[in-house]
């Protein structure tokens, strides 16, 4: 039985190939993270890296916990699977694994996941071998690099009156978007 090298990837020294202002350690290891991603290289994150990215996005309210927990699961198999990983950076998931290490069913996965790819916040690729769908995805940059900063481009509504100018919920009472402040109709109730 062979065993495998589990050693991380370490971040270069301070100083060498590093992004002006990249002083904290954190910083540099995300920085070294991004080069890696865009010059094509493996990157087997530490449990370090996994946690502090879980907490960002966690601290992220603009994101149902729904879509956090899809996306924490997708991180792990995308790690999981980095030596099937196609040319264009996307890697094969199976819907009803990401949905068990979710722990939400496998339709709420699929519909998370149009959504998030929709926002740009992951990258979807779907291919067809006659009778099969096999479901390519991948984290975006900008989810990796700054977790804390995602949205949704469509508003999640769960009922009420919406605004019509940005989506947002309205104040019933005042006819007032809680967003953009809009009033649409005055002193009605």
């Amino acid at each position: 039985m062979e065993m495998r090298d589990r050693t991380y990837a370490e971040p270069p020294a301070q100083g060498s190939r590093l992004e002006p202002g990249a002083n904290s350690s954190l910083e540099r290891r995300y920085s070294y993270i991004i080069q890696q991603l865009s010059s094509g290289g493996v990157v087997r994150p530490t449990y370090e890296d996994f946690t502090k990215w879980t907490m960002k996005l966690v601290g992220n309210h603009n994101l149902s916990s729904t879509h956090v927990r899809v996306m924490i699961a997708l991180w792990e198999e995308t790690n999981r699977r980095q030596r099937q990983k196609a040319p264009d950076g996307l890697v094969p998931i199976y819907e009803p694994v990401l949905a068990e290490k979710a722990g939400v069913s496998p339709c709420t996965v699929s519909r998370s996941i149009h959504l998030l790819a929709r926002s740009n916040i992951i990258h979807k690729r779907i291919e067809w071998d006659g009778e099969r769908k096999h479901l390519f995805l991948a984290l975006s940059q900008q989810a990796i690099e700054r977790p804390e900063m995602l949205t949704l481009k469509e508003a999640r509504n769960h009922g009420g009156l919406r605004c019509k100018h940005c989506g947002g919920e309205m104040i019933p009472t005042q006819w007032t978007c809680t967003s953009c402040g809009a009033v649409t109709k005055k002193g009605k109730k």
